[in-house]
């Protein structure tokens, strides 16, 4: 009985972590193309994939808590893996959990890509503005007007694509 649930629930687990890393990876398109209101939705998006990861993981967590009490041992001592070794599907919770884990790990890699993303987009706006802000021309250039003209060569600024 507490089998069918744990792998009902890990299964619901895996396939939201597989959204969430299919999000993160339109993210990091979306940031390399500098799309801000898509990703604006698709940070939206996620948040709600992560607050149903969360209920799923706390339905995990009283599983667990049901198994430990039948084991005889503490909640705290009770792992997946542990629990591994009394199951009768053995097999199908070993690929389950070596497949949250691996999913977890790209989820990783890829938040942490698209915050380097991120910071270097918001290092070459503040390095641009800085520049805009602190000018001192060289040569005073005025147009027909009168005005001085300000010459800024814009291609030393770039992010990482």
């Amino acid at each position: 009985m507490w089998e069918k649930e744990l792998v009902d629930i890990l299964e619901e687990e895996k396939k939201i972590l597989g959204c969430i890393l299919e999000k993160e990876r339109l993210k990091k398109d979306l940031l390399i193309k500098r799309e801000a209101e898509k990703l604006l939705e698709i940070n939206s998006e996620e948040e709600k994939l992560f607050d149903e990861l969360d209920r799923y993981e706390f339905a995990r967590k009283e599983i667990m808590k049901k198994i430990s009490h039948r084991l005889n041992s503490s909640s705290e001592e009770i792992t997946l893996s542990r629990i591994l070794e009394f199951a009768s599907n053995k097999p199908l919770l070993e690929n389950l959990k070596n497949s949250i884990i691996s999913l977890i790990s790209e989820i990783k890699l890829l938040s942490f890509e698209n915050k380097v993303l991120i910071e270097s987009s918001m290092n070459v706006s503040l390095s641009l503005i800085e520049k805009l802000t602190n000018l001192q021309p060289s040569d005073n250039n005025y147009n027909s007007k009168g005005k001085k003209e300000i010459k800024i060569d814009l291609t030393t600024y770039s992010t990482i694509t």
